[in-house]
C-alpha cells in the first residue's frame, strides 16, 4: 500500500510541475479517455476540480492554533492552482507561497480578491493576524499531506473516469458483487458509526454539563471578580466544541438523511447547524472575554476598581479579538436561521428557544459591532486621555413644548470638561444669559 501511494504522489507531483505544459502529459499514466482536448489538457482540468473538493466547507477556526485543514489547502492553493488559474508565477519556495496563502484562499471561496468587503476578507483570514509566517517543517508538513490527500483523490477520479468506458461484467456477477459489497459496508458503516455515535454522545454531555455550569457565574448578576475563571471555562468548553466538530465533521454529510429515525431523528438532521451555532457562540465568548479579561484581572491584582480609561485602552489593543469575535456571532446568528426548532429534541428547543434567541432579540437592537470597533479606538481621546488632554464639550437643553427647526427651544446652555474618563468640571446657564441678544450676530455665542 505504502509503494502505491508513493507511486500515485509521483505521478502527482509530475502533472504539478507541467500545469502550463499539458501536453508534456499526453502520454502520462492517468490519461483520460474519451475527451476533445489533448488527455493532458483534459487531466490538468480533472486535478483542478478534484483541487477544489478539498476546500474545507466551514471558514477557518479562529483560535491560537492555525486552522490545519485550510493549512493544508491553503499552501496547495498558494504554491500551485491559484497562479496556474489567475496566471501569475508559481512561488519559488514555500516561504514566498505563506505571503499569498490569504488571497489564494479568497480566490478558490469567492472567485476573485478585489472588491471583497472587509467582513467577507476576515471571515477566511488565515495567516493575516499572524506575527510571523509559521516554521518551514510546518510548512512542508502541510504541503506532504495536501499532495498525498490530492493525490489519493485524483487516482479515485482517474479510475472512475477509466471504468466509464470499461464493458461491464456479466450481470449475474455485478449483482452478486453488488449485493455482497453492500452487506459488507451496512454490517461496518452500523458497527463503527455506532462507536463513533457513542464517542460523539458522551462529548455532548460533558459540554451540557460545563455550559450549565456557567450559568452560576451570570445568576443573579455577573461578578468581575469570578470573571477570569469564567473565561477559562468558556475557553474549556470552546476547546471541546472544536474537538467535537473535528471528530463529527466526516459523517455530518450524513445527518440530513437520517430524519426518519425515531425520537432523535429530528435532531441528528439539524446536526451541523446545531453544532455550528454553539461552537460560533462559545467562540465569540471566548474571544471577548480574552479581550476584557486582562484589564479587569489588573484591577482585582492591585484591588483597585475598574477605571472606564483603563478598560477602553485594553480594549483598543484587543480590537483583533473583538473582530473575531464579531465574525463568530454573525456565523452563529446565520447557524440559527438554519435550524427548525420544531424537528427539535425538547431540552435542545427549550435551550435555543429560551436563551439563544432573547440573545438574539437583545443584540439586535444594540450598538453595531462596527461602531462599536470604532467607538474603542477614538473613545480614549474623546473622554480626555493620555496626550490628548482635557476635553470640553457644549450642552444644550431644549424645550420640546416650543418647537424650533433644531427640535426645541434652547432654555440652558453650558459645558462639561472631561479628563481621563472623569467629569472635571459642569457650567449649565439660562441661554437668556449665554446668549447676548444686544449685540449683533455672529457676536451673539447663541443663535436660538
Amino acid at each position: 500500500m505504502k509503494k502505491t501511494n508513493t507511486l500515485h504522489i509521483e505521478l502527482l507531483k509530475e502533472i504539478l510541475s507541467n500545469l502550463r505544459a499539458p501536453d508534456m502529459l499526453n502520454d502520462h499514466p492517468w490519461e483520460v479517455p474519451g475527451t476533445s482536448k489533448s488527455s493532458g489538457e483534459q487531466l490538468v482540468q480533472v486535478v483542478t476540480d478534484v483541487f477544489r473538493k478539498m476546500m474545507p466547507p466551514n471558514p477557518p477556526r479562529k483560535g491560537k492554533r492555525l486552522d490545519t485543514r485550510w493549512g493544508v489547502f491553503g499552501i496547495l492553493a498558494a504554491q500551485y492552482f491559484a497562479p496556474f488559474l489567475r496566471g501569475e508565477p508559481f512561488p519559488s519556495s514555500l516561504r514566498d507561497a505563506w505571503e499569498s496563502l490569504d488571497n489564494s484562499i479568497l480566490f478558490f471561496v469567492y472567485g476573485r480578491i478585489d472588491g471583497l468587503t472587509d467582513l467577507e476578507r476576515a471571515t477566511y483570514r488565515f495567516t493575516g493576524n499572524e506575527p510571523q509566517p509559521s516554521a518551514n517543517s510546518t510548512l512542508s508538513d502541510w504541503q506532504r499531506k495536501g499532495i498525498e490527500q490530492l493525490a489519493e483523490m485524483v487516482n479515485m477520479e482517474q479510475k472512475r473516469l477509466n471504468t466509464d468506458h470499461v464493458p461491464p461484467p456479466a450481470k449475474r456477477n455485478i449483482v452478486k458483487q453488488a449485493v455482497i459489497a453492500f452487506s459488507l459496508l451496512v454490517l461496518f458503516a452500523i458497527t463503527f458509526l455506532g462507536w463513533k455515535a457513542w464517542n460523539i454522545y458522551q462529548h455532548v454531555l460533558a459540554i451540557e454539563t460545563k455550559a450549565s455550569a456557567l450559568e452560576t457565574y451570570l445568576i443573579p448578576t455577573p461578578d468581575l471578580e469570578k470573571l477570569p475563571e469564567m473565561a477559562s471555562k468558556v475557553h474549556e468548553l470552546r476547546v471541546n466544541l472544536d474537538a467535537i466538530e473535528t471528530e463529527a465533521q466526516p459523517y455530518l454529510w450524513m445527518a440530513p438523511y437520517l430524519d426518519w429515525l425515531p425520537k432523535y431523528g429530528g435532531t441528528i438532521s439539524q446536526a451541523e447547524p446545531v453544532l455550528a451555532l454553539a461552537q460560533n457562540l462559545a467562540s465569540a465568548a471566548d474571544e471577548g472575554l480574552n479581550a476584557i479579561t486582562p484589564a479587569i484581572e489588573t484591577a482585582l491584582l492591585n484591588d483597585q476598581p475598574l477605571e472606564v480609561m483603563d478598560l477602553l485602552l485594553k480594549l483598543q489593543s484587543a480590537s483583533p479579538q473583538l473582530l473575531n469575535a464579531q465574525i463568530s456571532l454573525a456565523q452563529a446568528q446565520e447557524a440559527r436561521k438554519k435550524i427548525d426548532t420544531g424537528l427539535l429534541i425538547p431540552r435542545i428547543k427549550n435551550i435555543v428557544e429560551g436563551k439563544i434567541d432573547p440573545l438574539f432579540n437583545s443584540l439586535s437592537g444594540a450598538f453595531p459591532m462596527e461602531d462599536a470597533l470604532s467607538m474603542v479606538r477614538i473613545a480614549p481621546q474623546l473622554l480626555g486621555g493620555g496626550e490628548a488632554g482635557p476635553q470640553t464639550y457644549l450642552i444644550l437643553m431644549q424645550n420640546e413644548d416650543e418647537l424650533r427647526p433644531t427640535g426645541g427651544y434652547l432654555t440652558a446652555a453650558g459645558s462639561a470638561v472631561v479628563m481621563d474618563g472623569k467629569l472635571i468640571s459642569i457650567n449649565i446657564e439660562s441661554s437668556e444669559l449665554v446668549d447676548d441678544l444686544s449685540k449683533p450676530l455672529p457676536h451673539s455665542t447663541l443663535a436660538i
